[in-house]
């Protein structure tokens, strides 16, 4: 499984949110190491509108939330 490219640029990955650590790790494990990325929402909004755009509290699986972000879809 290969790691997301942008690792080093994510705050979700970078961020330890303790009251949801159960949850922060199994999504960091699917999309951010388990080569799930190209299906995560952070991802998507980094590579059509870039990095600072990313809402800080988009969790990667809200795929749902693309659509008000980019506007389209």
């Amino acid at each position: 499984m290969t790691a997301c490219d942008l690792l080093e640029q994510c705050m979700f990955y970078k961020c330890q949110i303790t009251d949801l650590a159960t949850t922060t790790r199994t999504l960091k494990m699917r999309y951010c190491k388990g080569g799930g990325n190209s299906a995560c929402a952070r991802y998507i909004v980094c590579k059509k509108i870039g990095v600072e755009k990313i809402p800080e509290n988009l969790f990667p699986d809200q795929l749902n939330r693309l659509e008000e972000i980019l506007g389209f879809m």
